[in-house]
């Protein structure tokens, strides 16, 4: 099973879902789904008729809360420690709004580097909005990864194609534009959208976009549309005023759903959003516990259920083994008992023929040994060796190991050919199969040479 990745928005009339599987650049757009919300419905059960199959274990659920219920600042730190920046950013926060935000829950975007601090984005979005956006979520039983903010969740998505842009989302009634700048979204302009004529709300989207740029002092980019509120007709009056939007670099929609609408476009980018990157509003109190919880009841049950039929096999195991132990006890007595009947206790008898064939075995060993047959003794490898051996003063044996399928001669030369022409001359007896110079080195004052000769007595005449 692929993994996927499936956002979900829930708007005030229709829900739609985008679903991707894949990841990095071989990401594809699998399935778009809209549907009309139905009143008469609990919109858990509707969020539960939207998926196709149930969600697997790697599968993610992204959905996106819109940004006016929330405040957004950026906020510059003396420190780049993503800890630290944590953990200050509430208080910093706090003294950039005119309310309390001790009930508000934080979202941080990426640090950006400036000299030995950073700065980031810093979004603040009540508990009880944050609750209301998962309370279906966790009424239909889905597990929910992560929950953006609009339009910073979707801009962080747009931003990893787009190095410079503007990015316009009209949608469900609101107007969000983001700029965005060397592939970071640099700030967020958010409204609710002006119930107005194309041409009237062109030329506000146009002093808008100009009023966002010229706050951070840079001309004015190309324009990505996305949202129900940019249809075509806004595009061309967009181009009527010399601003060109640009289409956006996704995936292709699929051929068996409907087309990829602009309407759609937010859904797909929310899908999209990177854990790391994104502003995720599911952190501290509202982090994500519920599936881990499942997780861990299973594996839990799963450990029990294992060692529980690992004790009853083992118990097993050891009853079956005790009780042939103890057949086996059994039928040792009843043999034993059936032996003694049998033979009752008397004289012992002797086997004659035994006794012969044993004495007349230890009779050829001793004879093998001291030489007074005609086999490979120890007696007949010494003459042998006595009459190879060359005549060499300097030639020095000094041990013999004698062994019934292993002969070793331990001595010592003054040079390496004299133990090569021992050996060789060895090689010619017919006592001997192989004659081999297992080991020979220089002492260490040089004058002599340790040599040790490994030979095999010829098959067939050895005891």
């Amino acid at each position: 099973m692929s993994k996927r990745r499936i956002g979900i928005e829930i708007g005030s009339s229709q829900l739609r879902l985008a679903q991707f599987s894949g990841q990095g650049d071989s990401l594809q757009l699998e399935r778009l789904c809209q549907l009309a919300r139905d009143p008469q419905r609990p919109l858990a059960e509707q969020l539960t008729s939207l998926l196709e199959r149930r969600l697997g274990f790697a599968d993610r659920l992204l959905a996106v809360v819109p940004a006016l219920q929330g405040y957004v600042r950026r906020l510059e730190f003396p420190f780049s420690d993503p800890r630290k920046v944590t953990a200050a950013a509430r208080m910093e926060l706090q003294s950039r709004l005119p309310l309390d935000i001790t009930d508000h829950q934080l979202a941080l975007g990426p640090l950006q580097a400036e000299g030995t601090g950073c700065s980031t984005l810093v979004a603040s979005v009540p508990v009880n909005a944050v609750a209301a956006a998962l309370e279906p979520f966790d009424a239909a039983g889905l597990p929910l990864q992560q929950l953006g903010l609009t339009p910073l969740s979707q801009a962080a998505v747009l931003a990893r194609w787009i190095e410079n842009g503007l990015m316009v989302l009209a949608h469900e009634q609101q107007l969000h534009l983001a700029l965005l700048q060397h592939s970071q979204v640099v700030t967020t302009l958010s409204s609710t959208l002006p119930q107005s004529s194309t041409e009237h709300l062109a030329r506000h989207l146009e002093q808008q976009a100009r009023r966002l740029c010229h706050a951070n002092r840079c001309p004015l980019p190309a324009l990505y549309l996305l949202g129900d509120g940019c249809e075509a007709q806004l595009s061309d009056a967009l181009r009527r005023i010399d601003l060109n939007p640009q289409p956006l670099p996704l995936p292709p929609a699929p051929a068996d759903g409907p087309p990829l609408s602009t309407a759609l476009l937010p859904v797909c980018l929310a899908a999209l959003q990177d854990g790391e990157a994104a502003f995720n509003l599911r952190t501290g109190a509202f982090a994500p516990r519920h599936s881990l919880g499942r997780l861990k009841k299973h594996l839990i049950g799963g450990a029990l259920l294992l060692t529980f039929s690992l004790l009853a096999a083992g118990s097993a195991a050891l009853l079956e083994l005790r009780h042939k132990q103890q057949l086996a006890q059994t039928y040792q007595q009843q043999l034993t008992a059936l032996f003694r009947q049998t033979l009752p206790p008397g004289t012992a008898m002797v086997d004659a023929d035994l006794q012969m064939r044993n004495a007349t075995e230890q009779l050829r060993q001793i004879s093998q040994q001291v030489g007074l047959d005609t086999s490979n003794s120890a007696l007949a490898l010494l003459r042998e060796l006595s009459r190879l051996a060359p005549d060499d003063s300097s030639l020095r044996l000094t041990r013999f190991t004698y062994e019934e399928k292993d002969i070793a001669i331990d001595g010592s030369a003054n040079s390496f050919d004299r133990v090569d022409r021992l050996a060789a001359e060895l090689r010619k007896s017919p006592l001997l199969a192989a004659v081999r110079i297992a080991d020979a080195k220089m002492a260490l004052d040089g004058q002599q040479v340790h040599f040790r000769l490994q030979l095999t007595p010829t098959a067939g005449k050895g005891s």
